[in-house]
C-alpha cells in the first residue's frame, strides 16, 4: 500500500537542502508484508531465523511454532498478509511463552495470541504401519480437527490424506508426502488442534489444486440472465410479388460478477494478570495508519487522547474487539485497527539507508528532517517512522537520532 503521507515527505524539507542540488525521482513507502504463499513458510527463513526462542532460536528450535502458524493461515485463523511465524514468535517472546529450552510454556499461550486456534492435546499412534496411521490422521480431520505430527523432534503440519498418502506443509524442506520423507519408525505421535473453520480433506482427482481458503470472505453474485426478443416469419403473397419478413432475433447477456471481500485480524493478547495500566512494553507490534484523515485514540472512558494521520505509527500491544491497546503519553489508549496495516517489523535498513531503495540520498535525509522537526508536536508513542528506519536513520552510529546526523548526511552525500 503505497503511503500517501510519507510520499510527500521529502517535498516539504527539500527547501532546507537547496543548496545540494536539485534531483528528479519519486519515492514510495510500502509499511506492510505482501501476501504471501504460508506453503512456503520455513523455520529457516532469514527474516525470523534469529528470533530467539529461550536460548534457541526460530532457525533451530522453531518447527513447532512454524506449524502452528501454518495450521493457523490454513483454517483461515489469521491472515497472511499481516501474520507470519516471526509475527507469532515475537508475540510469544513478548509475553514470556518459551522455556529456557524453547518450548511453549504453555499451549494456552497460543490461543493467548490466536483466539481461533486451541490445542486441545497430544496423542500417540495406536498403529505401527503407514495405513492405520493415515487412518487415524484422517479420522482426525474427519471429526474437526487439524493435526501436527512429532517426527523425531520435528513438527510437521499436516495438510491432508488421500489413500496411504499424508501430505505435509514441512517448516524444514519442500518435500510434501510425510512417509516419502521420513521413516515411519519416527512418526510417534499427534497434535490434534482446532482453528477457525474445519479441515476439509481432499481425493485423489482433486487434490492437485486442493487448497482450504485461508480467509473469511462474503460474496455478492449477479447470475447471469439471458433475454430473446424474436420477430416471427411472416409472408404475404400476391399475384405479382411476394413479400418476406425474416425472423429477427436479439440477446442480452448480463455476466456474472462475483466480489468478495476478505477481513481476518492478527489479535494479540497478554495474560490475564498482567497491569496494562501502566506498561509500555511486552507485545509491541508496530502499525501505521492507512486511512485517510485522522484517527482517534481514546481512552477506556472515550475521552481523546491523541489523533493520528496517514502513515503515523503506533505499537499496539494487545487487540480486543477490533481496538487496539497503545500508550501515550505514559496512558493507556485504544485505536480503531480497522484503518491499521501491520508494519515492515521484520526488515532491517541498512545504515543511512531510510527508505531501503539501496542508496542513501535527498529521499532519506528528507525523511530524517522531517522526523526530527515531528519530535516536536508528536506525542510519545506515536511516531511517523518505524524502529527499523529509526534505527537506520542513526547514520553516525552514536545511538541517537539528532542533527548530528543531518549534518553526517550532508557530509556523504556532498562528497
Amino acid at each position: 500500500m503505497l503511503n500517501k503521507k510519507r510520499k510527500g515527505l521529502y517535498g516539504v524539507t527539500l527547501a532546507v537542502l537547496v543548496f545540494v542540488g536539485t534531483f528528479n525521482g519519486s519515492y514510495g513507502y510500502n509499511g506492510a508484508y505482501a501476501m504471501e504463499d504460508y506453503h512456503s513458510w520455513s523455520q529457516m527463513d532469514e527474516r525470523w531465523a534469529d528470533i530467539p526462542m529461550g536460548y534457541s532460536n526460530m532457525a533451530e528450535s522453531g518447527c513447532f511454532v512454524t506449524s502452528i502458524a501454518i495450521m493457523a493461515a490454513h483454517s483461515g485463523s489469521v491472515n497472511p498478509e499481516t501474520f507470519n511465524p516471526g509475527v507469532f514468535a515475537q508475540a510469544i517472546n513478548g509475553i514470556n511463552g518459551f522455556t529456557y529450552g524453547g518450548a511453549l510454556a504453555s499451549w494456552s499461550t497460543v490461543s493467548a495470541i490466536i483466539p481461533d486456534v486451541n490445542i486441545v492435546g497430544l496423542n500417540y499412534f495406536q498403529s505401527s504401519d503407514k495405513s492405520g496411521k493415515a487412518e487415524e490422521i484422517r479420522s482426525a480431520m474427519e471429526n474437526g480437527y487439524y493435526v501436527i505430527c512429532n517426527i523425531g523432534n520435528h513438527w510437521v503440519f499436516v495438510e491432508n490424506v488421500t489413500g496411504d498418502d499424508v501430505y505435509m506443509i514441512d517448516p524444514a524442506k519442500d518435500e510434501v508426502l510425510m512417509f516419502d520423507s521420513y521413516s515411519n519408525y519416527n512418526i510417534t505421535e499427534y497434535e490434534i488442534i482446532t482453528g477457525k473453520n474445519p479441515p476439509s480433506l481432499f481425493t485423489e482427482e482433486n487434490n492437485d489444486s486442493a487448497v482450504t481458503t485461508a480467509f473469511t470472505t462474503e460474496t455478492t453474485t449477479t447470475e447471469t440472465t439471458t433475454s430473446k426478443t424474436t420477430t416471427e416469419t411472416t409472408t404475404t403473397e400476391t399475384t405479382t410479388s411476394e413479400t418476406t419478413t425474416e425472423t429477427t432475433t436479439s440477446e442480452t447477456t448480463t455476466e456474472t460478477t462475483t466480489t468478495e471481500t476478505t477481513t481476518t485480524t492478527v489479535t494479540i493478547t497478554e495474560p490475564d494478570n498482567k497491569d496494562t495500566s501502566s506498561q509500555t512494553t511486552g507485545v509491541s507490534v508496530e502499525f501505521y495508519y492507512s486511512g485517510e484523515e485522522t484517527t482517534c485514540i481514546y481512552t477506556s472512558s472515550d475521552e481523546v487522547i491523541a489523533e493520528i494521520t496517514s502513515g503515523q505509527i503506533v505499537n499496539v500491544r494487545k487487540i480486543e474487539n477490533g481496538y487496539g491497546l497503545v500508550t501515550i503519553n505514559g496512558e493507556d489508549g485504544w485505536i480503531d485497527m480497522s484503518s491499521m496495516t501491520i508494519a515492515d517489523c521484520f526488515t532491517e535498513s541498512a545504515r543511512g539507508d531510510i527508505n531501503r531503495d539501496g542508496e542513501i540520498n535527498l529521499y532519506d535525509i528528507s525523511l530524517l528532517n522531517e522526523y526530527l522537526k515531528s519530535l516536536k508536536f508528536l506525542p510519545e508513542g506515536v511516531s511517523i517512522l518505524s524502529k527499523s528506519e529509526i534505527e537506520a536513520a542513526d547514520i553516525n552510529g552514536d545511538g541517537v537520532v539528532d542533527n548530528g546526523d543531518v549534518i553526517e548526511y550532508l557530509s556523504f552525500i556532498c562528497n
